[in-house]
């Protein structure tokens, strides 16, 4: 009996793990913690959504897809893919969003002389808004 009761913890253990470990991979790029604690001055509406949607076709789809979903490196040409922002949006703050869209990092360009602090604040109302 005590062999099995190891084997279960054992399990539960390595799939700790991995779920600990794809957390980390997912999650490698974050803001500082100041910058990511930044809540969205913007009010969420229709018109900050629809306004967001537009500067998202515009700026960022031809990488991360019309569906938000993320594209393959081969599609868009880049060294890795796109992430998924439906799923990305879910686990990040709007602050951690916004500072890396601000900022950039390797293939993602930092969009700080190209759209305004309300722009991008309205981008991150239409990505969550889609993830809902």
């Amino acid at each position: 009996m005590g062999y099995i009761k190891t084997l279960v913890a054992m399990y539960f253990l390595v799939l700790a793990l991995g779920v600990g470990v794809s957390e980390g991979i997912a999650h490698e790029w974050m803001a500082p913690v100041d910058a990511a604690n930044i809540e969205n001055p913007m009010a969420m509406d229709e018109t900050s959504i629809g306004m967001g949607r537009s500067i998202y076709v515009e700026n960022c789809a031809a990488c991360h897809g019309n569906t938000l979903e993320g594209l393959p490196a081969a599609e868009i040409g880049l060294e890795m893919g796109s992430p998924n922002l439906k799923q990305r949006i879910k686990t990040h703050s709007d602050g951690d969003f916004f500072w890396k869209i601000q900022q950039g990092r390797g293939d993602m360009p930092s969009f700080s002389e190209d759209l305004s602090d309300k722009e991008i604040w309205y981008v991150i109302h239409y990505i969550r808004n889609e993830a809902e």
